[in-house]
């Protein structure tokens, strides 16, 4: 075979529309690719090995495992391990990726950017990408046309006057923190409504757990997560709270004022010990800090609630 005829040969399939719905270039790539397989057997969970994955999308070890981690937290994927030895299962949600492409477009890629899950794959087991191609189409050429609508003068205005400049976000240290380490957005990046939302529940789960947390301790507690325990850096609320919570275990004199608690004897989640293990996922197979404790973040939210009461009402 000469290059010619290797280059002929079924490229991947890439929908720019999934890169924006999944987070990154990358998780774009990824859910494209997993999404064509799940046409070829027929909508039914499947397995592929990361090798695999990575062969086909020329994705690398690391860019496989942000988009993975990415896809965790989407909604419209699951990503599980089962069986002995342990396989790597994927299964789509449909009826959340359709709504995931319709809040992106917006308007009116309802009608046309919906799945048929009734179209047969061909005999190369694609799924028909007619809906998603015209979909794409109609959304470009819907900005572009509501894009020279706002531009256009209304009774003889003038433009300067239609066009009200977009207000700039406020800066939020803890925000650009999260959006940077975990879906490595940089400082002063536009980001994304969906994108923002996932940041916005990630920054409300770390905050609730450490009130105290600063911006500081928080890029401080990602860089020990990526550079000496080399991990990817999470996206998902509780693994995010669990990385705070083990690297304030292991080095309380960078994390403030060490702290302090008493367990609820009734609390649920840690049996009344005030310990509990990492969230499920937090670290890899066979890892052994997944086995070593942390603080209970629910018996920690009480307490710190109970003092917040306590300084209101005051002595």
């Amino acid at each position: 075979m000469n290059i010619m005829q290797a280059f002929a040969q079924r490229p991947i399939a890439f929908y720019p529309a999934f890169s924006k719905i999944a987070g990154s270039l990358a998780a774009g790539v990824l859910l494209s690719q997993l999404f064509y397989w799940y046409g070829a057997v027929k909508y039914c969970k499947f397995y592929k090995t990361d090798d695999e994955i990575m062969q086909e999308t020329t994705l690398t070890a690391a860019e496989l495992k942000s988009a993975k981690a990415l896809l965790k937290t989407s909604g419209f994927i699951k990503i599980t391990r089962e069986g002995l030895p342990c396989k790597t299962f994927y299964d789509f949600d449909i009826e959340k990726l359709e709504q995931a492409l319709i809040d992106f477009s917006q308007t009116s890629l309802v009608k046309s950017a919906k799945l048929d899950r009734r179209n047969s794959p061909n005999s190369f087991g694609e799924i028909n990408q007619t809906a998603l191609v015209k979909s794409a189409k109609h959304y470009t050429e819907n900005t572009t046309e509501n894009t020279k609508t706002a531009a256009a003068p209304k009774n003889g205005a003038t433009a300067r006057a239609q066009a009200k400049p977009k207000k700039p976000r406020q800066r939020d240290p803890i925000f650009d923190a999260i959006a940077e380490c975990s879906f490595g957005i940089p400082i002063g990046a536009e980001v994304a409504n969906d994108t923002g939302a996932r940041i916005g529940k990630v920054k409300r789960e770390v905050l609730t757990t450490f009130p105290a947390l600063t911006a500081e301790q928080l890029r401080a507690a990602y860089g020990w997560h990526t550079n000496t325990e080399n991990l990817t850096a999470p996206c998902d609320p509780a693994k995010v709270v669990t990385m705070v919570g083990v690297y304030q275990s292991k080095h309380p004199s960078r994390s403030g004022s060490a702290p302090t608690f008493t367990p609820r004897p009734d609390c649920k989640q840690c049996g009344g010990t005030g310990l509990v293990l990492p969230a499920l996922g937090a670290y890899e197979d066979g890892d052994p800090r997944a086995n070593t404790p942390i603080q209970c973040p629910v018996c920690v939210k009480a307490a710190r609630a109970s003092e917040a009461q306590r300084e209101a009402v005051g002595p």
